[in-house]
């Protein structure tokens, strides 16, 4: 399940997800995410994974490409920290950060929530 919540003092979407996932369910996710729901120019996705299992392969990572080059050029900057707690949901983020091709996105992968607030707001 995906819950997301928006702060509009500080800007951030807090993304909570649980459970297993699909690629398809995170794509229909990033779909969602405009200025119209979230009103601001730049958006601070806090994207807690730490109880969520993907389950998709690696090959079907380049479903995000596009869902991601929409959302970038829906806000002047997208800035992403993700929380994940095991090796096989870090390395995805990781590979998908280092695809993305936007200038206005950027994407750190991190373990502890706090430290993504900090990167967050700084």
């Amino acid at each position: 399940m995906i819950k997301d919540t928006f702060d509009a003092e500080n800007g951030i979407l807090t993304a909570f997800f649980s459970g297993k996932f699909t690629a398809e369910e995170i794509v229909e996710w990033l779909r969602i995410i405009n200025p119209e729901r979230f009103p601001t120019r730049k958006l601070k996705i806090l994207l807690d994974a730490s109880e969520g299992e993907y389950v998709f392969q690696p090959t079907q990572l380049e479903k995000f490409d596009k869902p991601i080059t929409d959302l970038c050029r829906s806000f002047e900057s997208v800035k992403t920290a993700v929380i994940h707690k095991t090796p096989k949901e870090t390395a995805y983020s990781l590979i998908i950060s280092s695809k993305t091709i936007c200038k206005n996105y950027t994407e750190q992968t991190f373990s502890f929530k706090d430290a993504a607030i900090d990167w967050l707001l700084n």
